[in-house]
C-alpha cells in the first residue's frame, strides 16, 4: 500500500507544526508549507530523521493570489501516481 502524503499550510509553527509531527509519527509523508523557507527546511529534516518519512519544505505565501499556482506546480511530478490524501489547512485563506 502507499503511504499518504500531507500537505500542511502554516507548518512553521504552532498547530500546523504539531499537525506535521503528528502525521509524520504516524507515518504519512508530509508537504510542508509556509512563508518560512529556513524553519521549514530545519523541520523536514527533523521530520525525515526522526520518523524516516519523506519531508518537502515549500516557502510560500499563500496570501499571494498566485501561490496556489505555484504551489500546485511545484507538486507536480513528484513521483508517479503520488496524491495528498490529507490537506489540513491552518491559515486563514
Amino acid at each position: 500500500m502507499d503511504t499518504e502524503t500531507a500537505l500542511i499550510t502554516g507548518a512553521s509553527s504552532g498547530i500546523g507544526l504539531e499537525m506535521a509531527k503528528l502525521f509524520a509519527e504516524a507515518g504519512s509523508n508530509v508537504v510542508l508549507v509556509a512563508r518560512s523557507s529556513d524553519k521549514l527546511e530545519m523541520l523536514a529534516g527533523e521530520l525525515r530523521d526522526q520518523f524516516a518519512v519523506d519531508a518537502r519544505a515549500i516557502g510560500e505565501d499563500l496570501t499571494d493570489p498566485d501561490a496556489p499556482q505555484r504551489l500546485f506546480d511545484q507538486l507536480q511530478g513528484r513521483r508517479p501516481g503520488e496524491q495528498c490524501g490529507f490537506w489540513p489547512v491552518r491559515e486563514g485563506v
